[in-house]
């Protein structure tokens, strides 16, 4: 039987190496979503256990791959704020002294709180 796929290790809030490489089967650039187990969720008028909650912390691509193990980079992104200060023209002081302005930027979302043995299955 095959192992699961799971995190190894976590090099970084945006990176993580997986349990499998190249020789089972990963590719770069295959995608995957990184999920953690909760606790069981039960029927509230059976209390029969339906299933373990799954905890999603994020989608990621393959970015290097290596015969045993490869690494995961986070492909979430969201845009926020980011402000500038524009400096004063010597030449003519009295215009665009010490302007503040604010531009949308995107950026890549870190993983939400990766644990290592975490799952992973395909994002496609």
């Amino acid at each position: 039987m095959s192992k699961e796929l799971m995190v190894a290790d976590i090099l970084t809030p945006l990176k993580l190496v997986l349990n499998k490489g190249s020789d089972d089967g990963v590719t770069l650039r295959d995608q995957f979503m990184v999920y953690g187990l909760g606790a069981p969720v039960k029927d509230p008028s059976t209390g029969e256990e339906l299933e373990r909650l799954e905890i999603v912390r994020g989608v990621g691509r393959v970015v290097h791959l290596q015969k045993k193990i490869s690494t995961l980079e986070s492909t979430e992104t969201h845009i926020v704020p980011r402000k500038y200060k524009r400096a004063g023209n010597p030449i003519f002081p009295m215009t665009m002294y010490n302007t503040e302005e604010t531009r949308m930027e995107t950026e890549t979302k870190p993983f939400r709180e990766p644990q290592i043995g975490d799952l992973l299955r395909d994002a496609n």
